[in-house]
């Protein structure tokens, strides 16, 4: 099952707990919302667009894609502990923090866990782009720890 959700000047929780989905397409406009999807069934892939709003992606450590662009905005995603992940990241007047967690830099735009084969292991790949936005990554626990 594809869900694709959009939200216009709301404030919102998503609970997918059990569901199983193949793809989440999300788009926000100013407002706020909270995905509860740690607890999903299956998921492959995340496609979110904040404009001038926050968002929370609580992902279980099985999502093998996610593709977040924010636009003046904030988005916090939230992995278990030792999910392994390789990070594509675009900012313009942008923040992140990738350095604070230990993150190895690769180049300006790519981070990834220590020790991943990118090539050869599973992982997540996270592709975000923010303008004027600010991205925390969260490891190690559910959004709401």
């Amino acid at each position: 099952i594809d869900l694709g959700i959009t939200l216009n000047a709301g404030d919102g929780t998503v609970d997918m707990t059990g569901a199983t989905l193949d793809v989440m397409n999300t788009t926000l406009n100013a407002g706020s919302l909270n995905f509860e999807l740690a607890a999903t069934a299956a998921l492959s892939t995340v496609n979110g667009t904040v404009n001038a709003g926050s968002a929370t992606f609580d992902l279980p450590g099985t999502v093998a894609d996610a593709n977040l662009t924010l636009n003046a905005g904030s988005v916090t995603v939230c992995l278990p502990a030792g999910t392994p992940l390789r990070v594509t990241w675009n900012g313009t007047l942008g923040s992140n923090n990738f350095a604070s967690l230990g993150l190895d830099k690769l180049d300006d735009q790519h981070w990834m866990t220590d020790g991943l084969n990118a090539a050869n292991d599973p992982h997540l790949e996270l592709d975000v782009s923010a303008n004027a936005g600010s991205f925390t990554l969260q490891l190690g626990g559910s959004c709401d720890a």
